[in-house]
């Protein structure tokens, strides 16, 4: 998500439209828990009943398995190349462009002005509450722990290359055995690290009972990034992979309709000795590994790409940077037409991925805008 813009780089397109399209399930999965889904965000709407229930627990779920593991791969895989290219000074002033000035700027101005929109949903003048919480210097980081998670990963790459861990050409690929093997393991370190950190939790703003899958997912890409393995999955592995994926997926669901979770029962999956939290920890990366792959191979070899996403991937950074705030206020007036909330989540997504991309479109007409955007 966070490297050089499209046009500078030697990336392919598909991974482009990747990265746009994941950029719009984060705009859906925020618009979706604000509008009742499972999950924290600055403005909560009333939980619904019933099939809009399912559909959110549904949506949040699958996406939070995958789609920000599938950023980090994606930032993972191509950082090795940057990091020999420029050397170890530049890739540094690099990543505190790209990343260290969207964090202050979120933290300082987009997230204290987040969370003051959210306050009007409770009567709160947005003017004094956002005055205030800049003379404070309040920080709200938001959405960007992506961004910080990633730069102590770029200074951990860092030391890895300087003891000489680097990526090569012949490093040996995924396949069946690695990727089951990878899973379970990948599923026992979230386990165990949620005893420690439960998910909901965090450290330094960062979620780390999610971290397993995250740091897997990055050093894996920094592992393969001379491989060209994302450019070359195998079909077939892509397709055993996603409906391993596909056969899984229902099966938590299952299991939580089974427990009694839909009937008030507890079905605590944060963490803990217990069998929801050991579930949910296997279940995630068996869902991620199939979907990724198969996404991976869906995009390339679609015979007709998205006009829509190859036209939104220059932009893809700027809309998960600036869609937080846009979010909330375009739910604040969505919210009181009183149209049904699934209706809601997905009209607030379209309007906010398009009122985003046209100020991140603003915004890198500024000379000098193109290096951080």
């Amino acid at each position: 998500m966070s490297e050089a813009n499209p046009s500078t780089t030697s990336r392919t397109e598909f991974l482009d439209r990747i990265r746009a399209f994941l950029t719009i399930l984060v705009v859906l999965h925020h618009s979706v828990i604000m509008f009742g889904g499972p999950g924290g965000w600055y403005l909560r709407y009333e939980t619904p009943d019933g099939f809009e229930e399912i559909l959110f627990a549904t949506i949040c779920s699958i996406n939070q398995a995958f789609f920000m593991g599938f950023f980090f791969l994606l930032a993972g895989y191509f950082s090795p190349r940057s990091l020999e290219r420029k050397g170890i000074p530049a890739f540094l002033g690099d990543r505190f462009l790209r990343l260290g000035i969207p964090i202050l700027i979120y933290g300082l101005v987009l997230g204290p002005a987040t969370i003051a929109l959210a306050g009007t949903a409770d009567g709160v003048d947005f003017g004094s509450n956002f005055t205030a919480r800049l003379a404070r210097a309040n920080f709200s980081i938001g959405p960007l722990w992506f961004a910080e998670a990633l730069l102590i990963f770029s200074f951990l790459l860092i030391g890895l290359h300087l003891l000489g861990l680097r990526a090569k050409p012949d490093a040996a690929l995924p396949n069946d055995k690695s990727l089951w093997t990878s899973a379970i393991l990948t599923g026992v370190a979230a386990f165990a690290l949620r005893l420690v950190v439960p998910t909901g939790s965090e450290v330094w703003n960062l979620q780390i009972g999610y971290f397993a899958s995250y740091v897997v997912l990055f050093f894996g890409g920094c592992y393969l990034a001379k491989t060209k393995f994302l450019e070359q999955v195998p079909v077939v592995l892509a397709k055993r992979w996603g409906w391993i994926s596909l056969a899984i997926i229902p099966t938590f669901f299952i299991y939580a309709l089974v427990a009694g979770a839909t009937s008030g029962k507890e079905f605590n999956t944060t963490g803990g000795w217990n069998g929801p939290s050991i579930a949910y920890a296997l279940w995630e990366p068996f869902v991620a590994w199939g979907l990724i792959l198969w996404l991976l191979v869906r995009f390339r070899e679609s015979k007709r790409p998205s006009k829509l996403l190859s036209n939104l991937a220059p932009y893809a950074y700027g809309i998960f940077i600036l869609h937080p705030p846009a979010v909330v206020g375009i739910g604040l007036l969505v919210h009181s037409l009183k149209l049904p909330v699934s209706v809601s989540a997905f009209a607030v997504t379209a309007v906010s991925v398009a009122v985003c991309y046209a100020v991140t479109a603003a915004l890198l007409k500024i000379p000098g805008t193109k290096r951080v955007l």
